[in-house]
């Protein structure tokens, strides 16, 4: 899990495509692989700064960024990936969901690579399909219902021609001003049940004044899995050290149950450079885009309106997902009295439902590739994967050694 994990840097596999296309020079020489490939992006007429490609050959991985990910679907034209190899390319190597169709340049780009169409026909086709959406919203044309991300990406590939793809972008327009649309509605759905609510908040406030712990009837009100969970190992007493002034429906307090560490060492933005995703003892892809309190204000508050100038990437959001996701699964059974209605945690059911989850949402499913989701694939094989998982990130912040 560490820094030191064998985990294959980006540039292993890019080589290996490399040699694949006629690259003949050392594994090892950076200046070497970047001239090659180079000298492949001006054969398919698209521009890149030779210090990007040295980068890539140098770095672990091109950074999960909108701007990165239109350079990753360049760098699959560059290669000529078909529709297959560049999903393949995004899911095994960049670590990252290949196309969000709801964005109209990366919708362009899945009908190109499906139709065997290169990057000149798919930048000649954006501007048509741009045009399109900017008179929809001009004169606010009828549009068919909304569609879910991953039914817009079966509906594009089995077009046929360019004036089918233009038709349907007009017919579709709205879709295409949609983000997220599907996973934000499930973020929404695991927060409610994890998040402290108000109710919770004036219960404890009460027990607070008296300094009396919970009945058992009163734990059965407690609405928040965070807070049934702390009420489980904790009293009154303890919330004085805990909580220092913060709600039980805060998302400080969220992050605090289930990570099981002090959000002083976990995020402080007076002294960003102790924060958790500079110091802790992880994979740098895993502490990448690690979900905080500002990833949840970037995420969940978005509007519409807004949705498209605050672009939170799709990497952030996806571990969103999968620790929420991961906590509501194990903790359920822990924490509800009637568990006659709670099916039992196993590392199979875990696996299948985040899968099943995150298919549905058009996210890559859990790979041993991806440093974060091996955090919690080892930990749901323990016995308690809870503690496991807490284990390890107690261990990133103050563990000793690499």
């Amino acid at each position: 899990m560490t820094n030191t994990d064998p985990i294959q840097p980006f540039y292993v596999p890019l080589t290996e495509i490399l040699k694949d296309r006629g690259y003949t020079g050392d594994d090892h020489d950076v200046s070497a692989r970047a001239f090659f490939l180079h000298n492949m992006y001006e054969k398919a007429q698209i521009h890149i700064d030779e210090k990007t490609l040295k980068n890539w050959f140098c770095e672990d991985s091109p950074k999960f960024k909108t701007f990165t990910r239109r350079k990753m679907h360049e760098l699959c034209f560059v290669l000529e990936f078909n529709y297959d190899q560049a999903r393949d390319f995004f899911d095994r190597i960049y670590l990252c969901r290949s196309f969000n169709c709801r964005n109209i340049r990366e919708a362009v780009y899945c009908f190109c690579f499906s139709k065997g169409k290169n990057y000149t026909q798919a930048s000649s086709l954006l501007k048509q399909a741009e045009k399109i959406l900017e008179d929809a919203h001009k004169h606010s044309k009828a549009s068919a219902p909304i569609r879910f991300t991953n039914a817009m990406e079966e509906d594009i590939i089995q077009l046929y021609s360019d004036r089918e793809f233009l038709n349907y972008v007009a017919d579709n327009w709205e879709s295409f001003c949609e983000y997220n649309r599907t996973i934000m509605r499930e973020l929404n759905v695991l927060i409610n049940m994890i998040k402290g609510t108000k109710q919770d908040d004036a219960l404890i406030n009460l027990h607070r004044k008296t300094g009396a712990n919970l009945s058992d009837s009163e734990y059965e009100k407690l609405q928040g899995l965070v807070v049934r969970e702390y009420f489980l190992y904790h009293d009154i007493l303890d919330l004085k050290r805990d909580l220092k002034g913060r709600r039980l429906s805060s998302t400080d307090f969220m992050l605090f149950q289930i990570l099981n560490i002090p959000m002083s060492e976990y995020y402080n933005p007076e002294t960003p450079g102790q924060s958790f995703a500079k110091n802790a003892r992880l994979h740098e892809l895993a502490k990448r885009n690690f979900p905080s309190k500002h990833t949840f204000s970037n995420i969940l508050k978005k509007t519409e309106k807004t949705s498209q100038k605050t672009a939170t990437s799709f990497d952030g959001v996806r571990k969103l997902f999968i620790l929420l996701h991961f906590y509501v699964y194990f903790v359920s059974e822990k924490v509800m009295k009637d568990r006659a209605h709670v099916p039992p945690a196993t590392y199979g059911g875990y696996v299948d439902d985040a899968n099943d989850q995150l298919t549905i949402c058009n996210y890559n499913p859990l790979s041993k590739r991806n440093p974060y989701d091996l955090l919690f694939l080892e930990s749901a094989k323990t016995d308690q994967p809870l503690d496991t998982f807490r284990e390890i990130i107690s261990d990133a912040v103050y563990g000793d050694g690499e």
